[in-house]
């Protein structure tokens, strides 16, 4: 199971220099989870960059696995380290780890959220 946040979403969206490096890499291994947060994450972001592309946002979002975010993952996310980390971030991180041992790898591009995920012992891939 691969955790993907919004920094990797985006690229399966838009087109951008890692892009099919993604999609390469996400082939085959198995299911991609995300917080339900990226819907919103996702669709304002591209609704700002390129909002001809919405409709692509919400295909993708609609075909991956939603962790809902809840109280056990705000909690969770609230109490997580670097205090550096950005909120949205945290709630990522947060429900990632709340995968436990199902989870293989989270996909991001995002440094601060790779370094706490990788300080939370989790594996970070960014393939480029």
């Amino acid at each position: 199971m691969i955790y993907a946040d919004t920094s990797a979403l985006v690229k399966l969206v838009l087109t951008e220099p890692e892009s099919s490096a993604l999609l390469v890499y996400l082939r085959g291994r198995g299911d991609v989870v995300t917080s339900a947060l990226a819907q919103t994450e996702l669709v304002r972001t591209v609704r700002r960059l390129e909002p001809d592309l919405e409709p692509r946002a919400r295909a993708l979002i609609a075909g991956l696995i939603q962790v809902e975010v809840g109280g056990e993952v705000l909690a969770a996310a609230a109490a997580l380290s670097p205090p550096e980390l950005r909120t949205l971030d945290a709630v990522h991180l947060a429900t990632a780890l709340a995968l436990g041992g199902e989870l293989d790898a989270v996909v991001t591009y995002d440094a601060r959220m790779a370094a706490a995920a990788r300080s939370a012992g989790l594996r970070v891939e960014a393939p480029a």
